[in-house]
C-alpha cells in the first residue's frame, strides 16, 4: 500500500515559501476524512477556554509592558502586524534579551555549554542566534529585505528590530519576524532534536521478526517534506502496519521506543495534528 504524497506541484504553484514548508509538514491519512477545525495552542487540538483566555491575556500583558514613548512607533506596527500571536511574542521576547539562549542560561546558573550550536564559532546569544551566526546571515542574504539588513550599521537585536521597522512597510517587517521565528524554530530542532532542517526528506524503516528474533522481511521509505521526529515515528509505525498486512501475517505486534506514539494509538484524538496517521494505523490494527 503507497502512502499518499502532496501534489508538490501544485503547492510550490499556489503557497508562499513560509505556507509551503507548512503544508508539508501535514501528514495526510490513507482514507479520506473531512476537514475540521483544531486548536493549535494545544497539542490535542482541542479548545479551552482557559487556553484561550491565558493567550489572551498573555498579549495584553507585553502589549501594556511596551508603551514606552521612544518605542511607540515600533510597538505599534509589531502588535498590528497580520501574523500569528506566537510570532509577535516571540519577536517581543527576542527584542529584550529575553530567549532562553545559552548565555542567558549560563547568567541564570544553568551548567551549559554557552557556544552557538551551529558552528560554535561565538557565545550564543540572542543577536548572535537570529543575525550574526553564519546560518542566519545566509538566509537573511536570501530574503527580499537584504538591501535593507545589509545597511543596518549594527548593534543589538533590539536596534536591527527598529531599524527594520523605521524602513519597510507593514508587509516587509511581518516578512522579518516570520523569518526571526523560523530561525529559532531551526535553532530549537537541532539543539533539542538533533535535526537539521535544511533537509526535505526523512528516511523511515521497519523490520519484521519472528518470535525467535529472526528477520522475516524489512522496507525502507523516502518521505519527502519537513516532518518532524515525532510525525517520521507516526509515518515509521503506519508502514510497519502496512507491511504486516501486506505479507499478509495474521498476529503481530508494532514495537516502538517512541511513547509518545504509543500513547497516541492508545489515546486517539482526532484533532491532533497526526490525527490522520493514527487513524490509519488503528484501522490496520482492527
Amino acid at each position: 500500500m503507497s502512502p499518499p504524497t502532496w501534489i508538490g506541484e501544485m503547492i510550490d504553484k499556489v503557497f508562499c515559501a513560509v505556507d509551503r514548508d507548512l503544508v508539508w509538514e501535514i501528514p495526510l491519512s490513507a482514507g479520506k476524512r473531512d476537514d475540521i477545525l483544531v486548536w493549535h495552542y494545544d497539542h490535542k487540538g482541542i479548545y479551552l477556554v482557559r487556553s484561550g483566555y491565558r493567550i489572551e491575556m498573555e498579549g495584553r500583558r507585553l502589549a501594556g509592558c511596551s508603551n514606552g514613548n521612544y518605542l511607540g512607533r515600533w510597538w505599534s506596527k509589531l502588535w498590528g502586524l497580520n501574523v500569528p500571536s506566537k510570532i509577535k511574542i516571540h519577536v517581543w521576547r527576542a527584542f529584550h534579551e529575553a530567549l532562553p539562549v545559552r548565555s542567558q542560561l549560563c547568567r541564570r546558573g544553568i551548567n551549559v555549554d554557552q557556544w552557538c550550536p551551529r558552528f560554535r564559532e561565538s557565545v550564543e546569544g540572542c543577536t548572535h542566534s537570529l543575525w550574526l551566526c553564519v546560518e542566519a546571515k545566509e538566509m537573511w542574504e536570501e530574503t527580499i529585505l537584504w538591501p535593507v539588513l545589509n545597511a543596518f550599521p549594527g548593534g543589538r537585536f533590539s536596534s536591527l528590530c527598529s531599524f527594520v521597522s523605521d524602513r519597510c512597510n507593514r508587509e516587509e517587517l511581518g516578512i522579518f519576524c516570520m523569518l526571526v521565528w523560523s530561525l529559532w524554530v531551526d535553532r530549537n530542532l537541532l539543539v533539542f532534536e538533533a535535526v537539521d532542517n535544511n533537509m526535505d526528506f526523512m528516511g523511515i524503516g521497519v523490520v519484521a521478526r519472528d518470535a525467535n528474533g529472526t528477520v522475516l522481511g524489512a522496507v525502507s521509505r523516502r518521505l519527502f517534506g519537513r516532518l518532524s521526529p515525532h510525525h517520521g515515528e507516526c509515518f515509521a509505525a503506519r508502514g510497519g502496519a502496512w507491511f504486516a498486512c501486506s505479507q499478509g501475517y495474521l498476529s503481530w505486534t508494532i514495537e516502538s521506543d517512541a511513547i509518545n506514539v504509543v500513547w497516541a494509538v492508545q489515546n486517539p484524538t482526532m484533532r491532533a495534528l497526526e490525527a490522520n496517521l493514527i487513524e490509519d494505523i488503528r484501522n490496520t490494527c482492527l
